[in-house]
């Protein structure tokens, strides 16, 4: 088993809302998790595997989300990959990444 770290962080002059955080296609969280300082960082063992698509949806409720950036790592591992970047968005960020 393996421990794989989320972060995801945007503007936190704006309220966000993770609706969902999944890794090959398990479900990670059990409800949305509103954060109103623009950081959510989440960790969770998962089997070792080849590779690990991890996809995410953030929302704000009718603000402009900007600054966007999600990554993630390995057991503590100094090595943090960028999965997906943007400068801006709308108000909904739906992405994913390979780890």
């Amino acid at each position: 088993m393996a421990t794989l770290a989320f972060e995801i962080a945007w503007d936190p002059s704006v309220p966000g809302l993770l609706l969902y955080l999944r890794d090959n296609g398990v479900d990670l969280l059990t409800h949305a998790i509103e954060d109103h300082d623009g950081r959510v960082t989440l960790s969770w063992s998962a089997d070792d595997q080849i590779a690990h698509l991890i996809d995410w949806d953030l929302w704000s409720s009718g603000n402009t989300l900007s600054d966007l950036s999600a990554k993630a790592s390995w057991d503590g591992s100094q090595h943090i990959e960028t999965l997906d970047e943007k400068d801006q968005i709308a108000n909904h960020w739906r992405s994913h990444g390979v780890l």
